[in-house]
Parts: structure tokens; sequence; C-alpha cells
């Protein structure tokens, strides 16, 4: 029996673009597909929990039988995974087989979190169990090609995928193929099945639409929203296909046709989250800061856990000059997420805002962010900084030279170098920095130039589109 799948919501996780500390004040944050692109979808848990423990619980209250004591735990497992809280959800899912070991759909949804925290190994083992009893379950074939890949067993995946597409005769199928090859690094690969669903039905809205987030990836932006428009066109009802066109006008930077089109065709899709978010995301590209605020408070309020809507409703109050505000809501981040350490850098940057009233809160909010990401750039500088202006010149010297000797073309870091190496004496030393210095900001200008205005535009926080992927 092929296993049924029901629609994930996830926040992303988002990570800074490696360099981009030193960008400038809005540095552009690229999406890192999380929890509802990496799990791609999960299997509906037969039987459902008639009270569901709260998210928050480890272990589901006493139950009946152990029919209920697995349904809880399955139960609580699929909602961990939808807050992206992939731990728990592994856990929930591993007590929901050790009570029911022939619950397919539990397996599968076991095997989709394992494969998202990067277990690929143990997620194959899961599969291959799948595939032994159902041989022709094609979503389990699919994330057996996906696992294998991620395992490295590239070879195999690759003939699975071709036999697979080979055997393909249903173009949503091929479309279905396409984004676990794109997933899993083989866009051309993935452009081969896309071109075959079309063959078979040119009016695919499955295929337009993955075919629009298969140009993404490319860099083929214009190529990206004629295919998310299609797609749009062909399935006007469909949410994922709405959204998906809004993607792909927002990554090419047509904000305001992105704003029009979620408030004019879209807006039949007005109270769904996902629509107030990916709004938000085309506010915010315009700078209508306020406007971005209010979409994404009311996408945040669907869900408390749901962290990066509380992180870009921060970001929004930040640029539109509303630190205490951005503040309250990057808290709301931490707690929904505390493992990611974005909502505490830019918890850094609210309190700086504040004034030098707010320095001891940034400095400890920049310490909790380096014990999650022990390299982050612009935390080390905040810190040290705080060293320099409190006199502690050794610690502040040790930890600059560290950064200028990873990041030598980041600047500010450089600047507070400088300054420590003039308080220490070392006046050759400064001297160096500031050359250095005079060097990057003359290529940033010959940069800045050659690309013209479009690199003057304020670049969108990470945006997460992770939600307009629902499967």
């Amino acid at each position: 029996m092929t296993v049924t799948v029901v629609s994930t919501l996830a926040a992303c996780q988002m990570l800074a673009r490696p360099g981009s500390a030193g960008a400038g004040r809005w540095p552009l944050l690229w999406p890192v597909f999380g929890a509802c692109l990496a799990l791609g979808c999960l299997a509906a848990v037969a039987p459902a929990a008639q009270a569901a423990p709260a998210a928050t619980s480890g272990r589901p209250p006493p139950a009946r039988d152990n029919r209920d004591t697995a349904g809880s735990y399955a139960d609580l497992g699929l909602r961990q995974a939808r807050r992206g809280r992939l731990d728990e959800a592994a856990a929930a899912f591993k007590a929901a087989l050790e009570v029911a070991p022939g619950n397919r759909s539990v397996r599968y949804n076991y095997a989709r979190v394992l494969l998202a925290l990067g277990r690929p190994g143990e997620a194959l083992g899961e599969l291959q169990q799948l595939a032994a009893a159902s041989p022709g379950d094609s979503e389990v074939a699919l994330s057996l090609i996906e696992a294998r890949f991620a395992s490295g067993a590239s070879g195999r995946a690759i003939e699975d995928a071709r036999a697979l597409a080979e055997a393909a005769s249903d173009a949503g199928a091929l479309a279905a193929l396409g984004r676990v090859l794109r997933r899993s690094g083989q866009p051309r690969l993935a452009e081969a099945a896309l071109e075959r669903a079309l063959s078979l039905s040119a009016d695919s809205p499955e295929a337009w639409l993955e075919s629009s987030r298969l140009r993404q990836h490319l860099g083929d932006l214009d190529g990206a929203v004629a295919a998310g428009q299609r797609a749009a066109q062909l399935a006007p009802d469909s949410l994922e296909a709405a959204l998906g066109y809004a993607e792909a006008l927002i990554s090419a930077q047509f904000y305001e046709r992105a704003r029009s089109h979620l408030a004019g065709p879209c807006r039949a899709f007005d109270n769904h989250p996902e629509h107030s978010y990916t709004l938000g995301a085309a506010l915010f590209g315009l700078h209508r800061y306020l406007e971005a605020a209010v979409a994404f408070e009311k996408a945040a309020a669907t869900d408390p856990a749901w962290g990066t809507a509380r992180f870009l409703l921060g970001t929004s109050w930040l640029a539109a000059g509303e630190p205490r505000r951005a503040v309250e809501a990057y808290r709301a981040a931490v707690a929904a997420d505390p493992r990611n350490p974005l909502p505490f850098v830019y918890l850094v940057r609210a309190y700086d805002d504040l004034g030098p009233e707010f320095a001891a809160r940034a400095v400890s909010a920049a310490r909790q962010a380096l014990q999650i990401d022990p390299h982050n750039v612009e935390c080390l500088t905040r810190v040290a900084r705080q060293d320099l202006a409190e006199g502690r010149l050794a610690e502040a010297r040790t930890s600059l030279e560290g950064i200028a000797r990873s990041h030598p073309d980041i600047v500010k870091p450089r600047i507070l170098l400088a300054r420590v190496y003039y308080r220490l004496g070392l006046s050759r030393a400064a001297e160096a920095e500031r050359s250095a210095i005079r060097a990057l900001n003359a290529n940033q200008q010959r940069v800045d130039a050659a690309r013209g205005a479009a690199a003057r535009r304020t670049p969108l926080p990470g945006l997460g589109f992770g939600v307009a992927e629902v499967q």
C-alpha cells in the first residue's frame, strides 16, 4: 500500500552567507531549506492520538493500550518535525516503532527525519525494510534514491533514478523525481526528468513548479519566473503553485510583482500563514518594513514555535527603526529555536541600536551565539570590541588577529585590530592594517561601481521559502 502523505509546515533554519559579515548593515542571508524541504513529506500516521501530548513533552501520557501509545508518539513526532525540532521528532518516531514496529507510516517518517538530520545510513536501513515489504511504493523508492545519494552511493542512486524515470508514465511522478534529484545535487538529471514530464503533459502544474525551482537553483531567474507563472496559471486553486510563483519573483527581486500577485490573484489564500509569510518577504524587499512586520506577525501568530517567522518579524522591526520591538521578536525566535545562532546575532544588533547602556546584553547575546557557532565573525568581532573598550587588549588582539587570518577581506575587525595595535604601541603593525583596510575599501568601491545600482539595494534577510513547497 502506498504511503499517504500530508503537507508539512516547518520553519527553515537561516544561515548567513559566507563572508557576508562585512557586507553592510543588512547582509544577504541565504535560505537553507530546513525541516520542510529536508523532510520532503511526512506520512499520515494512523491511528492519530485523540488527546495529543504537549509538543514540549518527551513522552506522551500513559495510554490505554499499545495502539494509543504508538499513536501518541507518532503524533508528537509529526508536530515536532513540523516545528523543525528534528532530534525530538526522531526520538518520538523511534519510540512509536518500539511499540508498533509494523507501522509503515511511522517508519517512513522516521527515515525522513533521519535524512534531515544528516544520518543517511540509518535512513537507508529503514527505507530498505519498507521497500522489501512494498516494492512498488513510489514514495519509498524516491526516498531510497535520496538516501543513497546522501550516503555516497551515487552510482546505485543514479541507476535507480534512471530506471524510475524510464518506467514512469505520469508527469507528476517525474516531477517528484526531479525534486529529489535537485535536492540531491543532480540538476542535470533533474532537468532530464522534468523535460520528460513536460513532454508527457505540457500542462502539468507539478512539473512547471518543480522546473521553476530548478531554474532558481541553476541561477536562471527569468526562466524560474516564467515556469512559476505557468504553474500558477495551470493551478489557480493551488496554494503551493501560487507561493512558488511568488518565490520565483522575490528571488529575481521583482518585489512589486510579487506583492501584486499575493494581494490580487492570491488573495483567496490570505488566511494561510504561508501567504502572510511570503507577502512579508515581498514587502521587505520594497522597504515597506512596517507592513512587512504586520505580515510576519500574522504568520507567526499561527504557531508560537515558528522561529523563522519570529526572526523575520524582528528583522522588519529592526529595519523600521524599532529595536525594542525587534528584541521582543528575536527573544521569541530564540525560545522557538534555541539552537539557531542567527536570532542571537540579530539580538546583538538590536541591543547595540538601543544604545551603549545595552552593551552588556549585546555581548551576552554574542557569547550565546558563539556557543552554537564558535566561528561567527560578527559575534567574535563584537566580543573583541567590548574587550577593547574595557582595556583587555591582549584578548582583543588574539581574537582579532584570528579573524584577520581566516577572513582577511572583512574590514571591520581589521579596523579594530589597528586600534589595538596603536594602543599597544605597535605603530608599524597598525599602519600595515590601515594600508590593508584602504586596499579593501578601494576594491569594494570598484566592485560596487561595476555592479551598479542593483548592488546598493537593501537585500532581503533569510526567507526560508520551504513553506511554499507544500507536499
